[in-house]
């Protein structure tokens, strides 16, 4: 057996790549350690720092046997990234494109803006690429 490695601590900065690196690995963490559904969140309670952690204890810790971790991540993005983020990123996009980037890179770049605006149609996805070469 081997025992589930714990995720890097996320503080709540609104760094994109560090959030969604919490996320995966927190994720993995709980599953791989097969935490019951409602001890979850709890468990990650402990990788939480700063404003993460004022998250926490103030939205989560009264009942967090109750949160899913898609409620709780979605809710933890939310507060830690400023309202207009999703626009911001939104507007990235839209202005991204390949110029001196490999197309790894770029691709790479995209799926990254598209994992944090969220649901988008896959023929949109696929003009931007397009059209962004």
């Amino acid at each position: 057996l081997i025992k589930p490695t714990p995720p890097e601590p996320y503080d709540g900065s609104t760094d994109s790549q560090a959030f969604f690196r919490f996320m995966c690995e927190a994720t993995s963490y709980v599953q791989e350690g097969q935490a019951r559904r409602k001890h979850r969140v709890e468990k990650l309670s402990r990788y939480l720092q700063g404003q993460a952690y004022t998250f926490y204890v103030r939205q989560v810790a009264f009942n967090s046997s109750e949160w899913t971790l898609d409620a709780f991540f979605t809710l933890l993005f939310n507060f830690c990234f400023l309202t207009n983020y999703i626009s911001k990123q939104c507007k990235r996009l839209k202005n991204l494109y390949q110029n001196s980037k490999t197309v790894k890179e770029y691709i790479s770049k995209l799926i990254e803006l598209y994992t944090i605006i969220g649901e988008t149609a896959e023929q949109d996805k696929v003009n931007t690429l397009w059209f962004g070469l």
